[in-house]
């Protein structure tokens, strides 16, 4: 979702932001500065241990591990509103230009849209963002790894895609994103039509990989319908 539909801040990006300025962070979230530096630590920790073997590491999971580990105890509504209090760190999003009405414009002509997002964040938070914006609606389907705990680009999280939720075949889906080995080379591998997204620099030198600028580029390459 980030860097197709709405340009979120990197991880990266993220981390920077929270060490230029802790302390709003620790305003926000109720909880001590030194303890959010080591649950940070210990969120990373976890992720580097999961994401080779495709598995969503959970935010709001291991912040509950962890805050129980140091006996800080907490409910998990309590839990839940810090995640909230932290999601403006890894998000502050704003949707691409052209984002809602090539949706629109895809729905009008009768296409059916699912959505499939890697995100460590809980799917409503995300969710929240595309009713904000307006493009919640154009989609038949969502998927996000964190509740399927299935990443992209594991095999597992296009099937549940489109066996489960769209009830189609693989030859039948045009997969959109930005990254070329989750979001093309691996559904291309499963029979899928595959276009990379390319909004910042050039192109690659890939014959073989279709490529745009914006979503609007979609259009020449949508799957031919019976």
């Amino acid at each position: 979702m980030g860097g197709t539909l709405i340009r979120y801040r990197t991880y990266g990006e993220a981390k920077r932001m929270y060490r230029n300025d802790p302390t709003e962070a620790e305003k926000n979230s109720g909880v001590a500065r030194e303890i959010l530096d080591k649950f940070f630590f210990k969120f990373e920790e976890e992720r580097r241990k999961t994401l080779p073997q495709l598995v969503e590491t959970r935010l709001q999971s291991v912040l509950a591990g962890f805050l129980k580990d140091n006996g800080i105890e907490k409910t998990e509504k309590e839990i839940k509103r810090i995640v909230e209090k932290l999601f403006p760190y890894f998000t502050n999003g704003q949707p691409y230009p052209e984002a809602k009405h090539v949706l629109e414009e895809l729905r009008a002509k009768r296409y059916r849209l699912g959505l499939v997002s890697n995100t460590f964040l809980p799917s409503d938070l995300h969710i929240n963002d595309l009713k904000r914006f307006g493009l919640y609606d154009a989609f038949e389907a969502t998927v996000f790894s964190s509740d399927l705990n299935w990443r992209k680009p594991g095999y597992m999280i296009y099937h549940h895609m489109v066996h489960t939720e769209l009830k189609c075949r693989f030859e039948e889906c045009l997969f959109v994103g930005d990254q070329v080995e989750k979001d093309v080379l691996a559904p291309k591998e499963l029979g899928m039509q595959a276009t990379l997204l390319r909004r910042d620099g050039p192109f690659l030198g890939k014959e073989d990989i279709i490529q745009i600028k914006n979503l609007e580029g979609i259009f020449q390459y949508l799957p031919k319908r019976a």
